[in-house]
């Protein structure tokens, strides 16, 4: 025969409503991870996007020092990029160097320094660095074999290096330039 449960009914309405609330709070666990993980995805694109914003910024404003050499009485430095180079720092490096605050630091108050706090666009810059030494010319700066390292800076502070090689028997001739710059 059929006997009743001696549970009361509100128990089993209130187990049913526990089991019902369990599934609600599983669903929106759920969506609150997608969207946790929905917002991390807008942040990071957020930020690729300014990082691109950025870089073309600065393409509007970099500047790009190249070198030309002026035998025997020295090398001219222009800017041909885009923006003024600021803090111009010239010192010799090792061949095939690329550019590193460690060449500029080790020259800080040697006779290479050129009197270019600021290069505007298109400006050039005469120097008295010689790639090789000048029978007669004494007391300017000889690169005599080394690389000759340009360290500036653009408007928004990034820091940038030019580093020319010259060839070996004569030193007049350039015969690479790497630029390199400092990652943000």
């Amino acid at each position: 025969m059929f006997q009743p449960s001696s549970v009361p009914v509100w128990t089993a309405v209130a187990a049913v409503a526990g089991l019902l609330q369990f599934g609600a709070l599983v669903v929106t666990a759920k969506f609150v991870w997608r969207y946790l993980t929905a917002t991390e995805a807008l942040r990071d694109s957020a930020r690729r996007q300014v990082e691109v914003a950025n870089e073309q910024l600065e393409s509007q404003i970099r500047p790009a020092i190249v070198v030309r050499s002026r035998p025997p009485a020295g090398v001219t430095l222009v800017n041909v990029g885009s923006g003024p180079a600021f803090d111009l720092v010239t010192s010799p490096a090792e061949r095939g160097a690329t550019g590193a605050r460690r060449w500029a630091e080790a020259e800080r108050y040697d006779s290479f320094v050129v009197d270019a706090s600021f290069v505007e666009v298109g400006a050039e810059r005469n120097t008295n660095i010689r790639t090789q030494p000048v029978a007669g010319v004494g007391g300017v700066p000889v690169l005599a074999g080394r690389s000759l390292q340009c360290q500036y800076r653009s408007l928004s502070g990034r820091t940038y290096w030019t580093v020319v090689d010259f060839d070996r028997p004569s030193g007049t001739q350039i015969i690479e330039t790497r630029f390199s710059v400092e990652p943000l």
